[in-house]
């Protein structure tokens, strides 16, 4: 294992999102980014209609200038319409090991007959959940799992995940089928097990470890996993 956790001995966790680059580029960017992003959700910064800060408070000003760019792309994947989570197109986003490689991957969804409509939702507060459930009760869901290589360190840098490396020069290869069988996932005791769940990019066997100081510095996942289950044990 790419780190001591005994209870995740041999497993590889996955962990993507629906944008090919990451939204921050290097560690000091995520010191940066964070105290920014709670300042926003407490309205001590907030926008004007065309996108500049208003309010800023003079102790955020440099963080702010800082991570301006990460805002933006956070919007922007934000802003990417989602129909139903087994419809839509995943990636790494960061690098990983494959052997003596660098590589990202990719999920690539089989979109098979009408897509979901959110405005059919029951509750749509919570559609995406509602669009899994329907679509695995009557069917399987499958992904093509792809890889791409880097081929050249230069334009492929491991160390600057907003970097898009170019699908020109290296297109993804399909390397696996991920199936997902038919099922009633939709019960109390799923959603029991689903707040119990905890996922990090570094449960990871050592050929396939991530790379990068954005990777390394994701190793937090696992210690706010830890804390989300102790808060949520106390609730129960």
């Amino acid at each position: 294992m790419a780190i001591d956790d005994p209870s995740h001995q041999g497993e590889q966790d996955f962990v993507l999102i629906n944008n090919s680059t990451f939204f921050i580029r290097d560690v000091q960017g995520y010191i940066d980014f964070f105290p920014v992003r709670k300042a926003i959700q407490e309205g001590k910064i907030t926008f004007n209609q065309d996108g500049t800060p208003n309010n800023l408070p003079d102790d955020l000003q440099v963080q702010f200038r800082a991570i301006a760019y990460a805002l933006q792309l956070v919007q922007k994947i934000r802003a990417r319409p989602t129909s139903s989570p087994l419809e839509i197109t995943y990636w790494s986003a960061t690098p990983y090991r494959m052997g003596n490689h660098a590589i990202k991957f990719s999920v690539v969804p089989h979109t098979i007959g009408q897509s979901f409509n959110p405005e059919s939702a029951i509750d749509k507060s919570n559609y995406l959940r509602e669009a899994m459930t329907k679509h695995l009760a009557s069917k399987d869901a499958y992904f093509d799992f792809k890889i791409q290589l880097q081929t050249d360190a230069s334009k492929m840098p491991i160390e600057d995940p907003i970097v898009a490396w170019d699908e020109q020069e290296s297109p993804y290869i399909k390397v696996a089928t991920i199936k997902i069988p038919r099922q009633d996932f939709n019960t109390e005791e799923r959603k029991q097990l689903d707040e119990k769940q905890s996922f990090s990019p570094w449960h990871s066997l050592l050929e396939h470890q991530p790379l990068g100081g954005v990777n390394r510095a994701r190793k937090i996942y696992i210690e706010l996993a830890n804390i989300r289950n102790k808060i949520n044990q106390g609730n129960t």
